[in-house]
């Protein structure tokens, strides 16, 4: 997440992994809740992938 308007590293935007929100409070209470959910759906697949190699 970088919290500017701007910048200079447009891979990671376009690749996705990263989110412009700059000063805005909305974007960035937005972004954290995605990422919240993005985390936790990764920790839920990691635990499942293990439960099923057992």
């Amino acid at each position: 997440m970088t919290l500017r308007d701007r910048t200079e590293w447009v891979e990671t935007i376009e690749d996705g992994w990263n989110v412009l929100v700059g000063a805005n409070k909305e974007k960035i209470l937005k972004a954290i809740k995605e990422l919240n959910q993005t985390e936790k759906h990764a920790h839920t697949n990691s635990a499942t992938e293990r439960q099923e190699k057992g």
